[in-house]
């Protein structure tokens, strides 16, 4: 989940490497209850700063809604930024857009292997 098309395609690419992994991309997060009701997933992914509703207030829809799965946010934001306007009552990873994107997707691959 990221409204960025052009990196959510890049990380889908990434991580579609590994033959066990199979990525389904959503760049509106009202829309990801839809696509959460209609498969098995292992994992959330999302950015925190997203047009409409945040990153955290998706973990929290998704909680609400009765998923249980990891949530990963995967953010420009530092952690504490995002503690500090958000409060992390739900339980999630995070993974800052900081440095090479392969090192940043193979923690992503890491998370959704455990």
């Amino acid at each position: 989940m990221d409204d960025s098309i052009e990196m959510m395609d890049l990380i889908k690419t990434i991580l579609e490497r590994d033959a066990q992994i199979s990525v389904r991309t959503c760049n509106n997060p009202k829309k990801v209850s839809g696509h959460l009701s209609k498969g098995m997933f292992n994992v959330l992914i999302s950015d925190f700063a997203m047009p409409g509703m945040n990153g955290m207030e998706l973990f929290r829809q998704v909680r609400s809604e009765g998923y249980t799965l990891p949530c990963i946010l995967y953010s420009c934001y530092s952690q504490e930024e995002i503690q500090r306007s958000c409060p992390d009552d739900v339980p999630y990873h995070y993974i800052q857009k900081k440095g090479h994107i392969i090192h940043q997707c193979e923690k992503i691959r890491s998370l959704i292997m455990r």
